[in-house]
């Protein structure tokens, strides 16, 4: 045991240096809540950025970007075009359309490189990006250069200095958990370097209280909040993984929760693609599937080559499938992780074998909050919330539309989706969480 002597307790105690890496904008509000630290201002723009804007609001933002880019190619001097989308998706659409409207330009102009980059790309896709370009550069860190806002000028004098830090944006369930596990009850007292919206904080409270995580007066409940607590997860994984020790399917939701874990594990979700591992349940069983398959490729490949080699062969067998290897090759980190948490909790990794019905029934268990109904016009009511919502394109229920489904993500584009969707029984919900649904009855 260590014992503390009069010895040490004269020593001289070295302060600890924190080092925080934040925008300008930031810089203050750190410095403050740290009693007056210093700070360190790294410009980033050492050459001058024309900005140009236009002279009206743009009704379609994606049309304009793509008239922009055609624009620049067109009119401006050799360099390159770095257009900033808000997802995946129109990344892909943009993509897309200006290949399809390249061959109709002069021949002469026909050379143009089209490099996408998102998070759920290949790594060795992404890299494309970083590659040194034959002209041009960075505008502004690199050389000069121009800076196209696709509004109005007046409109970005009504924009905020900053982004509206996450605490403020984000869910603060997990955040509310943690502190509860630390023994810290009063939260809306708590001093947070940025104070989230009250309104936030009882919202999450409610969550956490519906997961059972949380008791009657706003304690940690034992064992579900603890158990919950011990896991580096969101809280409805969390529940999730803990309700399957119930179910006998733990070892099914183990792989589940470590494929939601990650970015997309499909980069190009083509339906030929997803044929090879889809289940006509929903989004949660293909990812199980697709999980198994990629685990039995690499053991087979394991009994007739080496650790390197099957790795390797697996990465290929990933590009095949149009699966992004990085974010499966996360999943099975994540996997292993949270398998060693469940255990050490005493919880039994058991399997529901070929019967997916007790997994389902137990996504139900977990996912209530995320339920959804369909409607006489063939969208979705979340029943939560009373959004209209959609079944995101890349589903594999997104033809199918069965009539109550549950599903992990709401995604807001310019419409309302819902991603990694399962088919469920309306009636289960009443069953399972008759805390959430039973006065619906």
């Amino acid at each position: 045991m260590y014992q503390y002597s009069e010895t040490q307790s004269r020593k001289k105690v070295v302060p600890i240096k924190v080092n925080y890496h934040v925008c300008q904008s930031g810089c203050t509000d750190f410095s403050e809540f740290f009693g007056g630290a210093k700070g360190c201002a790294c410009p980033g723009r050492q050459y001058p950025v024309d900005i140009l804007y236009t002279h009206q609001p743009e009704t379609d933002y994606l049309d304009a970007a793509l008239i922009t880019i055609f624009q620049i190619h067109l009119e401006e001097g050799p360099g390159d075009i770095l257009v900033f989308l808000t997802g995946q998706e129109e990344i892909e659409s943009i993509e897309r359309l200006v290949q399809e409207r390249l061959p109709k330009l002069p021949e002469s102009k026909r050379k143009l490189s089209i490099i996408p980059i998102f998070a759920s790309l290949p790594s060795e896709k992404q890299m494309k990006v970083f590659m040194p370009p034959p002209v041009g550069g960075r505008a502004g860190r690199e050389g000069p250069g121009k800076c196209y806002r696709l509004y109005p000028e007046n409109e970005f004098y009504k924009l905020k200095d900053s982004t509206t830090p996450e605490i403020k944006r984000c869910n603060l369930s997990n955040v509310i958990l943690q502190l509860k596990a630390l023994g810290i009850d009063d939260i809306v007292g708590f001093d947070f370097i940025e104070e989230p919206d009250r309104m936030a904080i009882i919202k999450s409270m409610e969550l956490l209280f519906l997961l059972g995580a949380l008791t009657d007066a706003s304690k940690l409940s034992d064992p579900v909040g603890r158990q919950m607590a011990k896991l580096p997860l969101d809280p409805i994984y969390s529940k999730a993984l803990i309700v399957a020790d119930q179910f006998n399917c733990l070892e099914e939701m183990l792989i589940v929760v470590a494929m939601l874990s990650v970015e997309s594990i499909f980069y190009a979700p083509s339906r030929t693609a997803l044929r090879s591992f889809s289940s006509s349940e929903g989004d949660h069983l293909t990812l199980l599937n697709t999980y198994r398959a990629s685990d039995e490729f690499l053991e087979k490949s394991k009994l007739v080559s080496s650790q390197e080699k099957a790795e390797k062969n697996l990465r290929k067998w990933c590009k095949e499938n149009f699966i992004n290897s990085r974010s499966l090759k996360h999943a099975r980190d994540i996997h292993s992780q949270i398998r060693k948490n469940v255990e050490q909790m005493g919880l039994r990794v058991t399997s529901c074998g070929d019967d997916m019905l007790p997994l389902r029934r137990c996504l139900a268990a977990s996912f209530f909050l995320n339920a959804a109904l369909k409607q006489p016009d063939g969208t979705y009511r979340a029943l939560s919330s009373g959004l209209t919502v959609q079944i995101h394109p890349s589903s594999v229920l997104f033809r199918t539309k069965p009539e109550c489904i549950i599903f992990d993500e709401l995604v807001r584009t310019n419409q309302n989706y819902v991603r990694n969707v399962s088919r469920i029984d309306y009636l289960w919900l009443t069953e399972l969480a008759p805390q959430c649904y039973a006065l619906q009855e």
